[in-house]
């Protein structure tokens, strides 16, 4: 694929990880992404309130990961460029 978005969005809100063991997962494809050639941005949806959300906010990872409660916020700041409000 020639091109790419610069944005990605997964929209994590049926995610059933109640141990937050996709962590790993989620950072290496923010990794990925960043890697493409121009950069794309990998950002999550998610509630707040879930332990993945917490475990990331608790690794500093929202500082390239960005977290949105909502798919509608997530595409606001993807569009934007807005930097993400800190996970929700």
């Amino acid at each position: 694929m020639a091109e790419h978005p610069s944005g990605i969005i997964v929209d994590l809100r049926d995610l059933n990880d109640l141990d937050a063991a996709s962590t790993s997962m989620w950072l290496a494809a923010s990794r990925a992404a960043s890697l493409l050639r121009p950069p794309a941005q990998l950002v999550l949806s998610m509630p707040p309130t879930r332990r993945l959300a917490s475990h990331l906010r608790r690794l500093g990872a929202v500082r390239f990961l960005p977290i949105y409660p909502t798919v509608e916020q997530a595409r606001v700041a993807v569009a934007s460029r807005l930097p993400p409000s800190g996970g929700g």
